[in-house]
């Protein structure tokens, strides 16, 4: 059935994708920074801060009647549960925790945050699936086997575990470790003083970038790096690098784009069900391909 989608929408998801398309390139381009401080405006900059203008307008006014929706108790069960509602509700229980510019900020943030990256991981996911004909078709058995021991007829939370589907979780492992949403997880300013690791001393004025994406492309630690091998996510598979220097791509903070601790993504169990989700049902309905047999 033909849709007609909110032409506001369009508008936030078509500005959110150009400022977030330039912001990672621009944050490699040291000169950049400096041509702002002397007061010049690159062109590369005022298209990112044009389109940052117009995706922060449209979230602002979406946030804001959101909060008035609830304040006169519309909202439904889904939204009432949701973390920007649960977010305002901490802020009144405690004034001095967040300020309304602070809600605002971290409310547009979910937002704009949301809209490339999950969009990213099962557009991936399905080329890998499509150029890995065996690796589908496993994960299809795997899903399709699920449905009948779970009784459940329909894909759900149940059979969407870890253990119960470890080949689905190792796919979207390898999707992760093969092409991130997010390629660089944190930038951070030294600007207190130099900071000593391992030896080497960071002065003071530079900047750090931690990249979740180079060392799952080593062939030091992963000898056939450029092939899509989910299994190399199973069980056994992660038992046998214990103890050398590949474990270090089980480390909690290259599992996934999210980060971790207090700083870890608001939105990531709900990306993450999203995409075990999606994937399922696509295979499940779908047997993936591309139309030119050459690829």
């Amino acid at each position: 059935p033909k849709s007609n989608p909110d032409p506001e929408n369009i508008k936030f998801c078509d500005a959110t994708v150009k400022f977030n398309g330039t912001l990672i390139p621009m944050l490699l381009k040291p000169h950049l920074r400096l041509l702002l401080n002397l007061g010049f405006k690159p062109k590369e900059y005022a298209f990112f801060e044009k389109h940052l203008i117009i995706s922060r307008k449209i979230a602002n006014a979406k946030l804001d009647a959101f909060r008035k929706k609830k304040e006169k108790q519309l909202l439904n069960e889904l939204e009432s549960s949701s973390y920007f509602s649960r977010a305002i509700d901490r802020m009144k229980s405690n004034p001095e925790s967040l300020s309304d510019d602070e809600l605002a900020e971290i409310g547009s943030m979910l937002l704009n945050a949301s809209v490339d990256t999950t969009s990213s991981i099962l557009s991936w996911c399905i080329v890998h699936l499509a150029m890995n004909q065996e690796a589908q078709q496993t994960l299809y058995q795997e899903i399709s086997r699920n449905l009948v021991n779970f009784e459940t007829g329909m894909v759900s939370e149940a059979i969407l575990t870890k253990a119960a589907s470890p080949y689905l979780h190792a796919v979207i492992r390898e999707n992760h470790r093969m092409t991130p949403a997010v390629t660089i997880t944190l930038l951070k300013d030294n600007a207190k003083s130099d900071v000593e690791i391992h030896g080497v001393t960071i002065p003071k004025g530079n900047q750090f970038v931690l990249d979740s994406y180079s060392i799952g492309m080593d062939p030091e630690y992963v000898p056939d790096y450029d092939t899509f091998r989910p299994e190399s996510w199973l069980e056994e598979e992660v038992k046998k690098r214990v103890g050398t220097l590949a474990e270090m791509i089980d480390h909690p903070l290259y599992r996934d784009p999210f980060s971790a601790g207090s700083r870890k993504c608001p939105g990531s169990r709900v990306a993450t069900n999203e995409v075990l989700v999606m994937i399922s049902q696509l295979l499940l309905d779908w047997n993936i391909s591309f139309a030119d047999e050459s690829i």
